[in-house]
């Protein structure tokens, strides 16, 4: 299975600095879907916009290249849902529960590609790979949105 994450080329590229690097990345990384997972519980999607930002600016700096991509498309397609109004991004007002509903889809999926990511860095630290990251958030999103579909399954391969 390709990994998620090149932690090689992050060695490569700062080989004095990379473990510290790696480690700030995952904490800021679980910080963040943490964050993001709590405002759409409380249905303040546009909140969330700095801190999806974040975690894509943080995964271009250390070559996490499926979660840039997957969470850059994730962007792009929140973005759908939001509007400027007097200098401030919200959501649109008909910002539908189907719409709430697929975002948090679309969001699963980055915190599907966030547990490989950082799996791939506990695999390259010969470190056991956790299982169960995140399943707490999975959980609460999937109750509030009534998403049940694959509950408690993870795509990513943990050996």
């Amino acid at each position: 299975m390709q990994p998620s994450w090149n932690c090689e080329l992050l060695k490569q590229n700062d080989p004095n600095d990379f473990d510290s690097i790696g480690n700030q990345f995952i904490m800021e990384l679980q910080k963040n879907i943490k964050e993001i997972s709590q405002l759409f519980l409380e249905l303040q999607f546009a909140q969330a916009l700095n801190y999806i930002t974040d975690v894509i600016c943080q995964s271009k700096k250390v070559f996490a290249i499926s979660l840039d991509q997957t969470t850059t498309k994730f962007k792009s397609f929140i973005d759908g849902y939001m509007e400027v109004n007097e200098g401030i991004i919200q959501q649109k007002k008909d910002f539908s529960i189907e719409q709430q509903r697929q975002v948090v889809e679309k969001f699963l999926e980055v915190i599907q590609i966030s547990i490989c990511t950082i799996n791939d860095w506990y695999k390259f630290k010969q470190q056991v790979p956790q299982k169960d990251l995140f399943q707490q958030e999975i959980n609460e999103l999937q109750d509030s949105f009534n998403l049940f579909q694959g509950r408690d399954s993870c795509k990513c391969q943990l050996i």
